[in-house]
């Protein structure tokens, strides 16, 4: 070994194959014996320390390495910058910065420049990274990676599809990580357009086939934007499905409540040898809570105590407990409590029962102290109990944690989330149990309730935060009104606006927005027009909210003055006041208002990037007989979802061309739509016009055993009309039979009117005596019938109809 003390080239290879293996005690030896540390040993010996994750250590040789005057090259900046990134000492990474500009590296290296930008990047630091990405004179895909990461991370998320262009404008290919950055993005903005773009280039170059990630994140996309059919094309296309694209294919439809569906796969996931992890349990749980399919859950939990995946996931434990809990199975929730005392307590609040207090005195009785987060829902429990002398061993509970937590306010939003779903009869006696003393979580709690529409119990937080002596601002009177509007409380309504007036608040356009809102939900038109007037500043806010009432209650006409004026006032319409016009003209028929917005919308550049307009575009025109522009705007649309082809199925139908109609509907079920209620109920709706039986039986059948849709009082209707007008009674009756209860009186006058049309007396004596059986005083029974025999000339209506008239007659005072 006397060979090190004399030649450092030998001393610095062998310190560099120590420190590139780990063995950091050989290699400070041989670092120790080096005749001189020169850059190239100090630069080995903190490669070795960052490749191995020991960050620290190499900032402290960094630190030493200057001190003993040897001066950094490149590649010990870029191993010291890169130890700064492990340890997120922007500090250090500044003072390096800087000493990077002194020399010039940072133009003339471009690994320097990234190198600085991943430093910043994961430091947090968004200004600083696009500060240096700005500097850097010579970008590659990574520079751009970085940013665009950078952005993600700060939830800027256009401005990562920004980078994306911007990029395709500097000539530089997008690799992988570009590809899947922007792919999230989409997802998260709905940006299905973009997203498109980016499937096209994928297809195109053959990504999916080299890399899997770039599949899922496609798949995801898909999923985040609603398009479930697409997702699961893509899937299918998968030439690897690993346990992440099993993931985004279900969670995705447990997401949009498919659960059904999300079982299926879930399923079929176990059937191709895919391990489930925990992202897979915790959605499958979720979705057997959700559809209530409690045998499928307690397998799964049969099986992750097996595999004994509760001790080392509390997540999957907090779903499976929520699973039992909303089911009702406060005592399988209970035995997984007390098998694992760590689990989550917050779904037993979701059960008007007692057992809920109990659960939490046992948990009191045994010593265990629960979580913040756990915590925050004992108040809840007492109060749906009515155990309201109990509160004392609660407040006791909070003090623990709040002691627990350093003193810390453990009285967070989450805490009381859930309660939007509650209903609280008693809430009026309650103050004490509910610990708030902080407008702003007040607003947070009457928010939830607001959200969850449930106004009743939002306008009774509200007298509760008041008897607490605390005073509603802005945004809390914002969420009474609301409440008032969803609960349709006028009266409240009236208090609550001559509080915003006694402040003088009636200027902010949020509040007076939330008022027109308000009234326009509780059938005041006038009043809210009114307030509308008095604005003086009106942004595009308030014109859509007096839209949105107008058309909620079919006011069309003046949907569309509203418009008009806009146009008047120079007012620049947003996405939403082109939907609400465009749905006002079809319902009217005013085809050169649609003509005049469709030149607008698309000098706008709207119609490319949003394809709710198109759909509307298609349902204007469809509505107004223009047919050929409806499947113009159609056949151009690159994403279509079941709005669109219902739309334009829709125009056939209203037209009588029962034949497009049949064909289109073929055309969607070839392309992998999925038909949804509606869909049937035009396509149904086309075979009764055009008195297809055979055709109509064969649709309705399709529907509930091919496509599993259930049937509505609508599609009976189709059915039993048809039925009638063709003679076929015992059919309509017997379809009848099958019908829900609430519904059979209405659908015997359907039966009836049918017979009537078609002047079939026999057919519509049995309809009138089934009508009459369950309700003798039923009117309109009796006009039908009266029409059908004045229909075939008979002037004088048989004995029989008449007895049955006054015997109902006869009762009443």
């Amino acid at each position: 070994m006397k060979i090190l003390d004399k030649n450092i080239y030998v001393g610095s290879i062998l310190l560099g194959i120590y420190a590139d293996f780990g063995f950091f005690s050989e290699a400070i030896k041989v670092f120790r014996r080096l005749p001189v540390h020169d850059v190239v040993s100090w630069t080995a010996l903190i490669a070795g320390f960052v490749e191995h994750g020991l960050a620290e250590e190499a900032l402290k040789c960094l630190d030493q390495m200057q001190a003993e005057g040897v001066a950094p090259d490149s590649r010990t900046f870029s191993y010291g910058l890169k130890a700064c990134s492990l340890t997120k000492a922007i500090n250090v990474g500044t003072y390096i910065h800087t000493e990077i500009e002194r020399k010039g590296l940072l133009e003339a290296d471009m690994t320097i420049g990234n190198m600085l930008v991943d430093m910043y990047f994961k430091c947090g630091s968004l200004g600083k990274t696009k500060e240096v990405f700005n500097k850097c004179l010579i970008k590659d895909a990574v520079s751009w990676n970085l940013l665009m990461a950078s952005y993600h991370e700060h939830e800027e998320s256009e401005q990562v599809l920004q980078c994306y262009k911007q990029m395709l404008l500097e000539g530089i290919f997008p690799d992988d990580v570009s590809i899947i950055l922007s792919l999230k993005v989409c997802g998260i903005l709905q940006n299905i357009f973009v997203g498109l773009q980016l499937h096209c280039k994928i297809e195109r170059n053959d990504y999916m086939g080299t890399n899997l990630c770039i599949g899922t994140a496609l798949l995801d996309m898909y999923v985040k934007c609603g398009l479930l059919a697409k997702a699961l094309e893509m899937f299918d296309k998968l030439p690897v499905r690993d346990v992440v694209s099993w993931n985004s294919l279900i969670s995705g439809h447990v997401s949009h409540s498919c659960d059904g569906e999300a079982l299926m796969f879930f399923k079929q996931m176990q059937l191709e040898g895919v391990c489930p992890d925990d992202v897979t349990l915790i959605s499958i749980l979720k979705a057997c809570g959700q559809c209530e399919n409690i045998c499928m859950g307690m397998h799964i939990h049969a099986e992750i105590e097996r595999q004994n995946v509760l001790e080392q996931s509390p997540a999957v434990m907090g779903a499976l407990f929520n699973m039992y809990a909303k089911n009702g199975l406060l005592v399988k929730a209970q035995e997984l409590f007390l098998v694992h005392k760590d689990v989550y307590i917050s779904g037993l609040i979701d059960q008007e029962t007692e057992d809920a207090l109990q659960f939490s005195e046992q948990v009191q009785f045994e010593g265990f102290l629960p979580l913040s987060t756990t915590v925050g829902s004992y108040p809840i429990s007492l109060t749906r109990s009515e155990l309201i002398n109990n509160s004392s061993l609660i407040k006791a509970s909070l003090q623990k944690v709040e002691m627990a937590d350093g003193g810390h306010n453990c009285y967070s939003i989450s805490d009381y989330w859930d309660m939007r779903c509650l209903v609280f009869p008693e809430v009026q006696q309650t103050s004490d149990n509910l610990p708030i003393k902080n407008t702003s979580l007040w607003n947070d709690l009457i928010a939830a309730c607001a959200e969850g529409r449930d106004g009743k119990l939002c306008l009774q937080f509200l007298d509760l935060m008041q008897m607490e002596g605390l005073l509603p601002d802005e945004n809390t009177l914002i969420f009474g009104l609301q409440a008032c509007g969803h609960a349709r409380t006028i009266a409240r309504g009236y208090e609550i606006h001559a509080e915003i007036e006694k402040r003088g608040l009636q200027g902010d356009v949020y509040v007076s927005s939330s008022l027109i809102d308000m009234y326009m939900k509780c059938g005041f038109l006038s009043t809210a027009k009114a307030i509308f007037r008095k604005l003086q500043i009106r942004d595009v806010v308030c014109w859509n909210v007096l839209m949105a009432g107008y058309l909620e209650h079919d006011c069309s006409k003046e949907v569309s003055n509203l418009m008009l004026d806009m146009q008047i006032q120079k007012e620049v319409p947003s996405v939403p006041t082109f939907l609400f016009s465009l749905k006002a003209c079809g319902d009217m028929g005013a085809i050169d208002m649609i003509m005049e917005m469709h030149d607008a919308i698309v000098k706008k550049g709207l119609f490319e990037n949003n394809f709710f307009i198109a759909n509307s575009l298609i349902d204007g025109y469809s509505k107004c007989g223009v047919l050929s522009t409806a499947k113009q705007i159609f056949d151009s649309v690159s994403v279509r979802d079941i709005a669109s082809w219902n739309s334009l199925i829709s125009g056939y139908n209203q037209h009588g061309d029962s034949e497009k109609v049949f064909d289109v509907f073929n055309h969607m079920l070839k392309e992998g739509t999925r038909p949804d209620e509606v869909t049937f109920v035009i396509v149904l709706n086309a075979c009764s016009r055009a008195c297809f039986v055979d055709r109509i039986e064969k649709c309705y059948n399709a529907m509930i055993g091919c496509h599993g849709v259930g049937p509505t009082y609508e599609h009976y209707s189709c059915l039993i009309d048809l039925f009638g007008r063709a003679g076929h009674v015992d059919k309509a009756i017997s379809l009848m039979r099958r019908m829900p209860s609430d519904q059979e009186l209405v659908a015997w006058h359907s039966l009836l009117c049918a017979c009537k049309d078609s002047e079939n007396l026999k057919g519509g004596r049995v309809a009138f005596e089934h009508a009459m059986k369950l309700d003798k005083g039923d009117a309109v029974s009796y006009v039908l019938m009266s029409h059908l025999y004045a229909k075939l000339g008979v002037s004088r209506i048989p004995t029989a109809e008449v007895s049955l008239r006054d015997s109902h007659q006869s009762h009443v005072i």
